[in-house]
Protein backbone atom coordinates (compact mmCIF):
# COMPACT_ATOMS: atom_id res chain seq x y z
CA UNK A 1 0.00 0.00 0.00
CA UNK A 2 1.37 3.42 -0.98
CA UNK A 3 1.42 6.38 1.37
CA UNK A 4 -1.36 8.19 -0.52
CA UNK A 5 -3.55 5.08 -0.38
CA UNK A 6 -2.86 4.80 3.34
CA UNK A 7 -3.91 8.43 3.89
CA UNK A 8 -7.16 7.90 1.95
CA UNK A 9 -7.88 4.74 3.93
CA UNK A 10 -7.27 6.55 7.22
CA UNK A 11 -9.56 9.40 6.16
CA UNK A 12 -12.29 6.88 5.37
CA UNK A 13 -11.97 5.33 8.81
CA UNK A 14 -11.57 8.66 10.65
CA UNK A 15 -13.32 11.37 8.57
CA UNK A 16 -12.92 13.92 11.37
CA UNK A 17 -9.28 14.27 10.26
CA UNK A 18 -10.49 16.50 7.42
CA UNK A 19 -13.01 18.41 9.57
CA UNK A 20 -12.66 22.18 9.14
CA UNK A 21 -9.58 21.81 6.94
CA UNK A 22 -10.70 24.63 4.63
CA UNK A 23 -10.96 27.16 7.47
CA UNK A 24 -7.59 26.02 8.80
CA UNK A 25 -5.99 26.59 5.40
CA UNK A 26 -7.49 30.10 5.29
CA UNK A 27 -5.89 30.92 8.65
CA UNK A 28 -2.55 29.55 7.43
CA UNK A 29 -2.67 31.58 4.20
CA UNK A 30 -3.62 34.77 6.05
CA UNK A 31 -0.78 34.33 8.53
CA UNK A 32 1.77 33.58 5.81
CA UNK A 33 0.64 36.42 3.53
CA UNK A 34 0.81 38.91 6.38
CA UNK A 35 4.46 38.01 6.97
CA UNK A 36 5.28 38.89 3.35
CA UNK A 37 4.14 42.46 4.04
CA UNK A 38 7.20 43.08 6.26
CA UNK A 39 9.73 43.19 3.35
CA UNK A 40 7.40 45.60 1.52
CA UNK A 41 7.54 48.05 4.42
CA UNK A 42 11.32 47.63 4.65
CA UNK A 43 11.76 48.52 0.98
CA UNK A 44 9.48 51.55 1.34
CA UNK A 45 11.41 52.92 4.33
CA UNK A 46 14.85 52.38 2.73
CA UNK A 47 14.12 53.64 -0.79
CA UNK A 48 11.76 56.48 0.15
CA UNK A 49 12.83 57.73 3.56
CA UNK A 50 16.52 56.84 3.91
CA UNK A 51 18.00 56.88 0.40
CA UNK A 52 15.39 59.08 -1.24
CA UNK A 53 16.05 62.07 1.02
CA UNK A 54 15.87 63.22 4.61
CA UNK A 55 13.89 60.65 6.64
CA UNK A 56 10.55 61.65 8.09
CA UNK A 57 10.42 60.24 11.61
CA UNK A 58 6.64 60.29 11.68
CA UNK A 59 6.39 58.26 8.48
CA UNK A 60 8.91 55.75 9.76
CA UNK A 61 6.99 55.35 13.03
CA UNK A 62 3.74 54.82 11.15
CA UNK A 63 5.42 52.17 8.97
CA UNK A 64 6.77 50.49 12.09
CA UNK A 65 3.33 50.50 13.70
CA UNK A 66 1.82 48.95 10.58
CA UNK A 67 4.54 46.29 10.61
CA UNK A 68 3.81 45.52 14.27
CA UNK A 69 0.09 45.19 13.53
CA UNK A 70 0.87 42.85 10.63
CA UNK A 71 3.04 40.67 12.86
CA UNK A 72 0.27 40.45 15.49
CA UNK A 73 -2.32 39.47 12.88
CA UNK A 74 0.02 36.88 11.35
CA UNK A 75 0.83 35.37 14.74
CA UNK A 76 -2.84 35.14 15.72
CA UNK A 77 -3.80 33.51 12.40
CA UNK A 78 -0.96 30.98 12.51
CA UNK A 79 -1.74 30.10 16.12
CA UNK A 80 -5.38 29.49 15.24
CA UNK A 81 -4.33 27.22 12.36
CA UNK A 82 -1.96 25.20 14.56
CA UNK A 83 -4.51 24.78 17.37
CA UNK A 84 -7.22 23.63 14.98
CA UNK A 85 -4.90 21.10 13.35
CA UNK A 86 -3.74 19.73 16.72
CA UNK A 87 -7.31 19.23 17.93
CA UNK A 88 -8.50 17.58 14.73
CA UNK A 89 -5.49 15.23 14.57
CA UNK A 90 -5.91 14.20 18.23
CA UNK A 91 -9.62 13.38 17.74
CA UNK A 92 -9.04 11.56 14.46
CA UNK A 93 -6.15 9.43 15.69
CA UNK A 94 -8.06 8.53 18.85
CA UNK A 95 -10.87 7.19 16.67
CA UNK A 96 -8.34 5.41 14.45
CA UNK A 97 -6.70 3.72 17.45
CA UNK A 98 -10.09 2.44 18.66
CA UNK A 99 -10.93 1.19 15.16
CA UNK A 100 -7.65 -0.73 14.87
CA UNK A 101 -8.09 -2.23 18.34
CA UNK A 102 -11.63 -3.30 17.46
CA UNK A 103 -10.43 -4.91 14.23
CA UNK A 104 -7.77 -6.86 16.10
CA UNK A 105 -10.35 -8.03 18.64
CA UNK A 106 -12.56 -9.37 15.83
CA UNK A 107 -9.78 -11.34 14.14
CA UNK A 108 -9.91 -15.12 14.06
CA UNK A 109 -8.18 -16.91 16.92
CA UNK A 110 -5.85 -18.80 14.58
CA UNK A 111 -4.85 -15.53 12.90
CA UNK A 112 -4.06 -13.97 16.25
CA UNK A 113 -1.99 -16.94 17.37
CA UNK A 114 -0.05 -16.94 14.10
CA UNK A 115 1.25 -13.41 14.76
CA UNK A 116 3.52 -12.33 17.57
CA UNK A 117 1.78 -10.62 20.44
CA UNK A 118 4.19 -7.66 20.43
CA UNK A 119 3.71 -7.12 16.70
CA UNK A 120 -0.04 -6.80 17.23
CA UNK A 121 0.43 -4.50 20.21
CA UNK A 122 2.62 -2.22 18.10
CA UNK A 123 -0.33 -1.53 15.79
CA UNK A 124 -2.15 0.39 18.53
CA UNK A 125 0.93 1.72 20.36
CA UNK A 126 4.15 2.62 18.56
CA UNK A 127 2.64 2.74 15.05
CA UNK A 128 -0.18 5.07 16.09
CA UNK A 129 2.24 7.08 18.25
CA UNK A 130 4.52 7.71 15.26
CA UNK A 131 1.54 9.11 13.35
CA UNK A 132 0.37 11.20 16.29
CA UNK A 133 3.80 12.72 16.91
CA UNK A 134 3.99 13.79 13.29
CA UNK A 135 0.46 15.15 12.92
CA UNK A 136 0.58 17.20 16.12
CA UNK A 137 3.73 19.01 14.99
CA UNK A 138 4.87 18.08 11.50
CA UNK A 139 1.46 17.87 9.86
CA UNK A 140 0.46 21.30 11.16
CA UNK A 141 3.81 22.76 10.13
CA UNK A 142 3.45 21.38 6.60
CA UNK A 143 0.19 23.28 6.15
CA UNK A 144 1.56 26.52 7.62
CA UNK A 145 4.97 26.41 5.95
CA UNK A 146 3.51 25.30 2.64
CA UNK A 147 1.28 28.37 2.60
CA UNK A 148 4.24 30.56 3.54
CA UNK A 149 6.37 29.21 0.67
CA UNK A 150 3.55 29.79 -1.80
CA UNK A 151 2.92 33.36 -0.62
CA UNK A 152 6.67 34.12 -0.66
CA UNK A 153 7.13 32.85 -4.22
CA UNK A 154 4.25 35.03 -5.43
CA UNK A 155 5.79 38.07 -3.73
CA UNK A 156 9.18 37.28 -5.31
CA UNK A 157 7.72 37.31 -8.82
CA UNK A 158 6.00 40.62 -8.05
CA UNK A 159 9.24 42.16 -6.80
CA UNK A 160 11.83 40.91 -9.30
CA UNK A 161 10.80 38.18 -11.70
CA UNK A 162 14.35 37.49 -12.93
CA UNK A 163 15.63 36.63 -9.48
CA UNK A 164 12.43 34.72 -8.83
CA UNK A 165 12.97 32.59 -11.96
CA UNK A 166 16.52 31.79 -10.81
CA UNK A 167 15.28 30.70 -7.39
CA UNK A 168 12.43 28.70 -8.93
CA UNK A 169 14.81 26.70 -11.12
CA UNK A 170 17.11 25.94 -8.19
CA UNK A 171 14.18 25.06 -5.95
CA UNK A 172 12.71 22.71 -8.57
CA UNK A 173 16.00 20.83 -8.96
CA UNK A 174 16.38 20.56 -5.20
CA UNK A 175 12.83 19.25 -4.79
CA UNK A 176 13.47 16.56 -7.43
CA UNK A 177 16.55 15.42 -5.49
CA UNK A 178 14.52 15.39 -2.26
CA UNK A 179 11.83 13.24 -3.88
CA UNK A 180 14.48 10.68 -4.84
CA UNK A 181 15.94 10.66 -1.32
CA UNK A 182 12.45 10.48 0.18
CA UNK A 183 11.67 7.20 -1.56
CA UNK A 184 14.83 5.68 -0.11
CA UNK A 185 14.01 7.07 3.32
CA UNK A 186 10.49 5.66 3.10
CA UNK A 187 11.79 2.13 2.46
CA UNK A 188 14.17 2.43 5.39
CA UNK A 189 11.39 3.54 7.74
CA UNK A 190 9.26 0.59 6.62
CA UNK A 191 12.10 -1.61 7.77
CA UNK A 192 12.30 0.32 11.07
CA UNK A 193 8.61 -0.26 11.85
CA UNK A 194 9.03 -3.96 11.02
CA UNK A 195 12.04 -4.32 13.32
CA UNK A 196 10.24 -2.42 16.10
CA UNK A 197 7.34 -4.90 15.89
CA UNK A 198 9.80 -7.83 15.97
CA UNK A 199 11.58 -6.46 19.03
CA UNK A 200 8.31 -5.93 20.88
CA UNK A 201 7.33 -9.50 20.06
CA UNK A 202 10.60 -11.00 21.30
CA UNK A 203 10.62 -8.93 24.51
CA UNK A 204 6.96 -9.62 25.34
CA UNK A 205 7.40 -13.35 24.73
CA UNK A 206 10.50 -13.43 26.92
CA UNK A 207 8.75 -11.62 29.77
CA UNK A 208 5.64 -13.80 29.58
CA UNK A 209 7.72 -16.99 29.53
CA UNK A 210 10.00 -16.17 32.49
CA UNK A 211 8.78 -19.15 34.60
CA UNK A 212 9.30 -21.56 31.67
CA UNK A 213 12.72 -20.06 30.88
CA UNK A 214 13.87 -20.52 34.47
CA UNK A 215 12.45 -24.02 34.66
CA UNK A 216 14.45 -25.15 31.60
CA UNK A 217 17.58 -23.16 32.45
CA UNK A 218 17.71 -21.24 29.15
CA UNK A 219 18.21 -17.78 30.63
CA UNK A 220 21.49 -17.18 28.79
CA UNK A 221 20.20 -18.12 25.33
CA UNK A 222 17.05 -16.04 25.89
CA UNK A 223 19.14 -13.05 26.95
CA UNK A 224 21.28 -13.36 23.79
CA UNK A 225 18.15 -13.55 21.68
CA UNK A 226 16.79 -10.34 23.23
CA UNK A 227 20.19 -8.66 22.88
CA UNK A 228 20.37 -9.52 19.16
CA UNK A 229 16.93 -8.14 18.31
CA UNK A 230 17.49 -4.96 20.32
CA UNK A 231 20.88 -4.44 18.68
CA UNK A 232 19.25 -4.97 15.27
CA UNK A 233 16.61 -2.37 16.16
CA UNK A 234 19.27 0.12 17.28
CA UNK A 235 21.32 -0.32 14.09
CA UNK A 236 18.29 0.01 11.85
CA UNK A 237 17.02 3.14 13.58
CA UNK A 238 20.52 4.68 13.75
CA UNK A 239 21.30 4.25 10.04
CA UNK A 240 17.87 5.57 9.08
CA UNK A 241 18.22 8.64 11.32
CA UNK A 242 21.72 9.33 9.95
CA UNK A 243 20.39 9.29 6.41
CA UNK A 244 17.62 11.70 7.42
CA UNK A 245 20.10 14.12 8.95
CA UNK A 246 22.05 14.13 5.69
CA UNK A 247 18.94 15.57 4.04
CA UNK A 248 18.81 18.41 6.55
CA UNK A 249 22.48 19.19 5.91
CA UNK A 250 21.75 19.41 2.19
CA UNK A 251 19.04 21.99 2.93
CA UNK A 252 21.59 24.17 4.76
CA UNK A 253 23.90 24.02 1.74
CA UNK A 254 21.05 24.89 -0.61
CA UNK A 255 20.02 27.88 1.51
CA UNK A 256 23.57 29.24 1.50
CA UNK A 257 23.86 28.89 -2.27
CA UNK A 258 20.51 30.61 -2.84
CA UNK A 259 21.36 33.55 -0.58
CA UNK A 260 24.80 34.00 -2.15
CA UNK A 261 23.35 33.73 -5.66
CA UNK A 262 20.64 36.34 -5.03
CA UNK A 263 23.15 38.76 -3.51
CA UNK A 264 25.64 38.32 -6.37
CA UNK A 265 23.07 38.65 -9.16
CA UNK A 266 21.31 41.56 -7.44
CA UNK A 267 24.53 43.55 -7.05
CA UNK A 268 25.46 42.80 -10.67
CA UNK A 269 22.11 44.06 -11.95
CA UNK A 270 22.35 47.40 -10.12
CA UNK A 271 20.17 50.43 -10.78
CA UNK A 272 20.52 50.07 -14.53
CA UNK A 273 18.27 47.02 -14.26
CA UNK A 274 15.96 48.65 -11.73
CA UNK A 275 17.51 46.99 -8.69
CA UNK A 276 17.48 49.44 -5.77
CA UNK A 277 19.02 48.87 -2.35
CA UNK A 278 15.57 48.56 -0.80
CA UNK A 279 14.44 46.05 -3.41
CA UNK A 280 17.53 43.87 -2.94
CA UNK A 281 17.25 43.96 0.85
CA UNK A 282 13.53 43.18 0.70
CA UNK A 283 14.24 40.30 -1.68
CA UNK A 284 16.81 38.92 0.75
CA UNK A 285 14.14 39.05 3.46
CA UNK A 286 11.84 37.12 1.12
CA UNK A 287 14.60 34.55 0.57
CA UNK A 288 14.81 34.15 4.33
CA UNK A 289 11.03 33.67 4.51
CA UNK A 290 11.41 30.98 1.83
CA UNK A 291 14.44 29.21 3.30
CA UNK A 292 13.24 28.95 6.92
CA UNK A 293 10.09 26.92 6.16
CA UNK A 294 12.00 24.92 3.55
CA UNK A 295 14.55 23.89 6.18
CA UNK A 296 11.75 22.87 8.52
CA UNK A 297 10.00 20.87 5.79
CA UNK A 298 13.21 19.02 4.98
CA UNK A 299 13.74 18.31 8.67
CA UNK A 300 10.25 16.82 8.83
CA UNK A 301 10.88 14.37 5.97
CA UNK A 302 12.21 11.77 8.41
CA UNK A 303 9.27 11.87 10.89
CA UNK A 304 6.93 12.05 7.90
CA UNK A 305 8.34 8.81 6.51
CA UNK A 306 8.19 7.21 9.94
CA UNK A 307 4.55 8.26 10.25
CA UNK A 308 3.88 6.99 6.72
CA UNK A 309 5.35 3.59 7.57
CA UNK A 310 3.23 3.43 10.73
CA UNK A 311 0.15 4.49 8.76
CA UNK A 312 0.65 1.70 6.23
CA UNK A 313 0.89 -0.87 9.03
CA UNK A 314 -2.20 0.53 10.75
CA UNK A 315 -4.31 0.59 7.59
CA UNK A 316 -3.03 -2.89 6.76
CA UNK A 317 -4.46 -4.08 10.08
CA UNK A 318 -7.75 -2.35 9.29
CA UNK A 319 -7.98 -4.08 5.91
CA UNK A 320 -7.32 -7.55 7.35
CA UNK A 321 -10.37 -9.71 6.76
CA UNK A 322 -12.08 -10.92 9.91
CA UNK A 323 -13.85 -14.30 9.83
CA UNK A 324 -15.33 -14.36 13.31
CA UNK A 325 -18.91 -13.52 12.44
CA UNK A 326 -21.80 -14.53 14.69
CA UNK A 327 -23.34 -17.95 14.08
CA UNK A 328 -27.03 -18.33 13.38
CA UNK A 329 -27.87 -20.53 16.40
CA UNK A 330 -25.34 -19.88 19.15
CA UNK A 331 -25.15 -22.36 22.03
CA UNK A 332 -25.25 -20.84 25.48
CA UNK A 333 -22.67 -22.04 27.96
CA UNK A 334 -24.09 -23.91 30.97
CA UNK A 335 -24.05 -22.12 34.34
CA UNK A 336 -21.28 -22.76 36.83
CA UNK A 337 -17.62 -23.58 36.33
CA UNK A 338 -16.44 -25.77 33.50
CA UNK A 339 -15.27 -29.31 34.25
CA UNK A 340 -12.67 -31.48 32.52
CA UNK A 341 -13.38 -35.20 32.49
CA UNK A 342 -10.74 -37.73 31.44
CA UNK A 343 -11.20 -41.41 30.72
CA UNK A 344 -8.37 -43.86 31.17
Amino acid sequence: MSQSQGIRRALQEAPMLRKGLGVTLIFAVVGSTAQVAIPVLIQYVIDTEIIGGSPDLGTVLVAGAVALLVVIVASAALRAALVRLARVSADGLSHLRVAVFGQLIRRALLGVQAERRGAMVSRVTSDITSIQEFTEWGGAAIVVYGAQILATMVAMFVYEWRLAVMISVGLTLYVLVLMWFQRILGRRHDQVRKVVAESLGVVSESVAAIPVIRAHGVEESTRHKVDRILEKRFRTEFHTARFGHMLFASAEIFSGLVTAGVLAVGLTMGRSWGMTAGTLLAFLFLVNLLIDPLLMLVEMLEPAQSAGAGLRRVTGALDTTSNTGDVDNPIELPPGSAEIVTHG
